[in-house]
């Protein structure tokens, strides 16, 4: 599956499933090797086209989406916890009841109008939000302030 083609939730669910066969067949760890990150088990992934696909229920800890396009996706009890989610785009991203963002990384992040309300939302790191960009449509869990930990509000930048 090339990079930046519109998948459905069944092709990332095809796309783990392989990768995880493939981890438990062939990818074995010599001593002083490095372990493989996120991307090298699942390459198809990276900088993947997920707009506005169903990822409901998947768990996607520690998953790598950088520069990923997550607009309008909905994340109704995924799991990212741990995720790296660096320049990803969750602008109107939607449906997040029971999703598990705890302890990702959301640096450079957008954030316009996405409904994080019912977020799992617990930052490992006191700048997680560093130069993210939300809007004042964006939905907070109740009494979470997206400044403290380094988020700017912009305007609607559109999704």
């Amino acid at each position: 599956m090339a990079a930046n083609k519109k998948m459905t939730r069944e092709d990332v669910e095809r796309e783990m499933e392989r990768a995880q066969r493939t981890d438990e067949q062939s990818m074995t760890i010599e001593p002083g090797q490095a372990t493989p990150s996120f991307t090298d088990i699942h390459p198809n992934l990276d900088q993947a086209y997920l707009r506005g696909v169903d990822l409901s229920g998947l768990d996607l800890t520690d998953a790598s989406p950088r520069y990923r396009d997550l607009r309008g996706a909905i994340l109704e009890g995924t799991v990212l916890a741990g995720a790296d989610l660096t320049h990803a785009n969750l602008t109107d991203t939607m449906r997040t009841e029971g999703a598990d963002l705890s302890g990702v990384t959301l640096y450079l992040a957008h954030l316009e109008g996405a409904d994080l309300i019912r977020t799992r939302l617990e930052p490992a790191l006191p700048d997680f939000l560093k130069n993210a960009t939300y809007s004042d449509d964006t939905c907070w869990p109740v009494g979470f302030d997206p400044s403290v930990y380094g988020a700017r509000r912009v305007g609607r930048i559109g999704g």
